[in-house]
């Protein structure tokens, strides 16, 4: 190593600041608190540890699902609940009567529709675990009303933005049920 090369490595050990590591959260606390859990249900068994109040927020809040995993979650089943709803909205459509190039369309359209809508609720709820289920479906189907409306105002361009309405929606009440 050069001379030049050491005098610059020790001007910057000696003039970089020295600051102590700090360790973050632990999960040890937690891990007591389990172990003190058990500890009381033995006679005579004091439980030596308990939680602050900070941690105990802190291991609630790691509880909660997290937003990707709902977001795909949702995204998977809804998608499954579009082609599912559509497959039965063509089904149900009688094209024996009137054939034409158009038959089913109208029933692929709206099965599509409600089956995505059922679908993304149920996707965020299997993750979440905690909000209404029938609340989440219910305001899906309601965004999905509402964006039929707004597309025969936008002219179609209001349909898309149904689906990430729906996901926002589920999402904010699976996690608002969890405070």
């Amino acid at each position: 190593m050069s001379r030049t090369s050491a005098v610059l490595l020790a001007a910057l050990t000696i003039t970089a600041p020295l600051s102590a590591q700090r360790i973050g959260t632990t999960r040890v606390a937690a891990h007591n608190e389990s172990f003190a859990l058990a500890d009381t249900d033995r006679t005579g068994g004091t439980a030596s540890s308990t939680l602050t109040d900070a941690v105990r927020r802190e291991t609630r809040e790691d509880r909660r699902p997290s937003i990707p995993a709902m977001v795909l979650a949702g995204t998977a089943l809804g998608a499954v609940g579009l082609f599912a709803g559509g497959a039965l909205g063509v089904a149900s459509e009688d094209c024996g009567h009137h054939p034409s190039e158009f038959c089913g369309l109208g029933g692929a359209i709206l099965g599509g529709l409600i089956g995505e809508s059922i679908g993304v609720p149920i996707g965020v709820h299997l993750v979440g675990r905690n909000g209404s289920l029938g609340g989440e479906i219910g305001a899906s189907l309601g965004v999905g009303f509402f964006g039929v409306l707004a597309a025969f105002v936008t002219q179609g361009v209001g349909i898309m933005l149904v689906p990430p309405a729906q996901l926002a929606t589920s999402i904010h009440i699976e996690r608002a049920a969890n405070k």
